[in-house]
């Protein structure tokens, strides 16, 4: 479903483009929908042509969001879903996953596909080309009537995404190796919910082949096996076709690029040419674009900043926070990523930290080990980092301090002497001072 209603209605409409970043992280803001990645794992900014490769359901679902539900859903009626049932799939969200109230014959999903190798398009498929009567008069001959769905440059793009699809890694990079001929080949993996359906698609320039394996009933297929035999029977038809008619099956042209279609360099949190700050960020791609959609300007959503690093995400640091304890960085405001935090690239931050309200307690456990302080993580959510001090009588000298973002909860001490350990939270608040340790060599 990714490639029909979220990234090729996305990109005929100018949202996304290949090069562009989606957030791969928990959707926490939509009412009554949650969907989940595969595995429960996430990457965090991804490409819109990674996340195909790789099938992620987040940013997809990311990429259906910036549509609204009847403008994307448009687009499967144009291209022959015929089983939509208006109001309930039309305005369902889960549907950019799959998740369709009466589901698709193989027939309308791969006829679907079919729109991008057609140049985006959609002609129906048919079964009976002529009937001839016994007198040698045509009774009846099909006429092709086709529908503009989508303009040649996206199809093309969706296209070259697709043959990610097959290589380097991406989901179904196995079917390569199981045919007996080479040709110009995109496709898409599917896995519905409960591992119910197993589904391949593969196109070259002149064949559309789909292939659907599960039972009659809802059931579960083998989770270690369900891709492979899916793809595994996808290519003995498709080798068989290959044995009755080559020139058909395995077309020496590639799928041929239209005019109106540029490599740009890009910053992909924004789609526009890429800025200093964006390379320092790590942000920087390079990709195809539609040039109706290609950038002019430059990248000016991000700005430096100072972070902090808080149980393994990274939030704005505040006016108050003690430098010390925080990082530079670089920060965005971007809307379709600003659905909560997460720790996406190192050095970026999108969502200032919250103080808790509390002057923390004491830090606890500090021990003395091998000239090395040690002491316990605080129990506190908004500790930013700790202050190592040394007693001499009443004076009380800082000796060094350690960030949270460090990783360690020790730290060497400079010399012999009696040495205690405060918490400094996210505002400045430090607390009153641990049990004082000695250190005697």
């Amino acid at each position: 479903m990714k490639p029909l209603l979220d990234y090729a209605p996305a990109m005929e409409l100018g949202k996304l483009q290949p090069g562009m970043m989606l957030m791969d992280s928990p959707l926490t803001d939509v009412k009554d929908w949650t969907p989940k990645n595969y595995g429960g794992t996430h990457r965090g900014l991804v490409t819109v042509r990674e996340a195909l490769k790789d099938s992620i359901n987040l940013p997809a679902a990311r990429a259906f969001l910036l549509m609204e539900p009847y403008e994307a859903t448009a687009y499967l009626e144009k291209m022959g879903f015929t089983s939509l049932i208006h109001g309930a799939d039309r305005y369902n969200k889960a549907m950019s996953l799959g998740a369709l109230t009466r589901g698709v014959t193989v027939e309308e999903n791969t006829n679907a596909f079919t729109t991008f190798a057609n140049g985006g398009q959609f002609i129906d498929a048919y079964l009976i080309d002529k009937i001839i009567g016994h007198d040698g008069e045509v009774v009846y001959e099909h006429e092709a009537v086709s529908d503009d769905v989508f303009t040649p440059q996206t199809a093309y793009l969706t296209l070259d995404m697709m043959r990610d699809v097959l290589y380097d890694g991406g989901t179904a990079s196995r079917v390569p190796n199981y045919l007996n001929f080479k040709a110009d080949w995109a496709g898409k993996t599917g896995t519905s919910q409960d591992w119910h359906d197993s589904w391949f698609v593969g196109l070259n320039p002149n064949v559309t082949l789909g292939v659907w394996t599960g039972y009659e009933q809802p059931m579960s297929l083998d989770r270690s096996n369900y891709a492979h035999r899916t793809q595994r029977l996808w290519a003995l038809l498709i080798n068989a076709a290959y044995g009755v008619n080559k020139d058909l099956i395995a077309p020496r042209e590639r799928f041929s690029m239209p005019n109106g279609i540029v490599k740009r360099t890009i910053c992909g949190i924004s789609g526009k040419l890429a800025s200093k700050a964006c390379e320092q960020a790590g942000l920087v791609r390079t990709d195809l674009f539609n040039a109706k959609f290609a950038p002019d300007e430059e990248d000016d959503a991000l700005e430096s900043i100072r972070y902090v690093v808080l149980n393994g995400i990274n939030y704005l640091a505040l006016d108050t926070t003690p430098t010390e304890f925080t990082k530079k960085g670089l920060t965005f405001e971007i809307e379709r990523l600003q659905d909560g935090t997460f720790n996406a690239q190192d050095g970026i931050a999108t969502k200032e930290a919250q103080e808790n309200g509390k002057v923390p307690g004491p830090v606890t456990n500090v021990t003395i080990s091998n000239q090395f302080i040690i002491w316990s993580k605080h129990s506190e959510n908004d500790i930013v980092g700790y202050r190592i001090y040394q007693v001499e009588e009443d004076d009380h000298t800082l000796v060094g301090s350690v960030a949270s973002f460090a990783d360690t909860r020790s730290f060497k001490l400079p010399d012999d002497g009696n040495y205690y350990v405060t918490a400094v939270d996210v505002i400045g608040n430090e607390s009153p001072p641990s049990d004082v340790v000695s250190f005697n060599p």
